[in-house]
């Protein structure tokens, strides 16, 4: 298990800058079993750097789409989403929403869930969901399909294939079109402030 300030030494090595915030999220993710291929994070495009290179929502879900069940994103995928503040959404199982990337989540998504995002929480099944100006419904069994979602947040979409056939279509979106602070991160469901 690495410290903080393992992690943040690491990062200094690798000449990786990202903000405080950012590396509180890492350290998070890291201690909830993030711990293989760590050293990965300052890689995610054929050993291009994560400080040189710009992911976009479009080229990361073009990276995803394909990709098997069970194997929707690796460590790199998830410290350039992470890192260019992406937000990559998927379903598991017959009962989960998956966040990866700027917001670190999972939600609870038995026969659909509606998610809203503000500025400071992602929040699950909120009352007067439709109020809400970001926000996400996952939708199971739409077109053959096991999960699909539904948003207005400007996204790009992935499909995930289970055999031959389209699993989940996933999103990808900007954590800047949900939140003020194009920086912000999420974990578990709260945004972590850079000054933490």
């Amino acid at each position: 298990m690495k410290s903080r300030e393992e992690i943040e030494a690491y990062l200094d090595l690798h000449h990786i800058t990202l903000t405080h915030g950012r590396v509180d999220a890492i350290y998070a993710l890291y201690q909830n079993g993030w711990s293989d291929g760590f050293e990965d994070c300052n890689n995610f495009d054929g050993g291009s750097s994560v400080q040189t290179k710009t992911l976009t929502c479009k080229g990361l879900a073009e990276r995803l789409n394909g990709r098997e069940y069970g194997r929707e994103m690796n460590k790199t995928d998830e410290a350039g989403a992470l890192k260019n503040g992406l937000c990559v959404v998927f379903g598991a199982s017959d009962d989960l929403m998956e966040f990866r990337g700027a917001i670190a989540h999972e939600a609870g998504a038995w026969e659909g869930v509606n998610i809203a995002i503000t500025e400071n929480a992602v929040l699950e099944d909120p009352e007067n969901f439709e109020s809400f100006e970001h926000k996400i419904k996952a939708v199971w069994g739409k077109d053959g399909i096991s999960w699909t979602y539904e948003t207005d947040i400007p996204h790009e979409t992935f499909d995930i294939m289970e055999g031959e056939n389209v699993y989940c279509r996933g999103i990808v979106f900007s954590v800047k079109n949900v939140c003020d602070d194009p920086d912000a991160i999420f974990v578990w469901g709260e945004r972590i402030n850079k000054e933490e």
